[in-house]
């Protein structure tokens, strides 16, 4: 990181990501990394919903598997994880005084879904690629995908 970076992210503030994470994906990772890159700090949002067949990762797990992917970022205050209330829309008005921004990301990571990745371990397909290492240790160790219901 350059030293420009480094006074960058040293700023108290954050480029929000808000989600499911059910559960966080290579993509997922992809996006976040990209800002950490670029000398943000990054907050990331994990919306409180009930577990049910389409969302089976409860919170906790959810919160673990994150904290783990960017346990560095983390420790050192780059990247904070916190739950949020579910929420229907995200909406902003005229000079809020932050940007929205899309980030583009490789064709090969766009084509990732959680959705997908979810059918598969189901299923019992291959689903590992997809996912940070540290996101299969703590699934496997959790047993979460026993869970998990068509």
């Amino acid at each position: 990181m350059t030293v420009a970076n480094q006074e960058q992210c040293n700023n108290s503030k954050y480029a929000l990501f808000i989600g499911r994470w059910q559960p966080i994906h290579i993509g997922h990772e992809y996006i976040i990394r990209k800002k950490l890159d670029e000398g943000e700090n990054v907050a990331i949002a994990v919306r409180d919903i009930p577990v049910s067949k389409s969302d089976p990762f409860p919170m906790d797990i959810r919160i673990k598997i994150i904290e783990a992917v960017f346990s560095e970022d983390v420790k050192s205050g780059r990247v904070k994880v916190f739950p949020i209330v579910d929420i229907s829309s995200v909406n902003i008005g005229r000079g809020v005084g932050y940007d929205v921004n899309d980030i583009e990301v490789p064709t090969h990571i766009e084509l990732v879904s959680a959705t997908e990745i979810r059918k598969r371990i189901i299923e019992g397909g291959t689903w590992r690629q997809y996912i940070p290492q540290t996101v299969i240790k703590i699934i496997e160790e959790n047993k979460v995908y026993l869970t998990l219901k068509l």
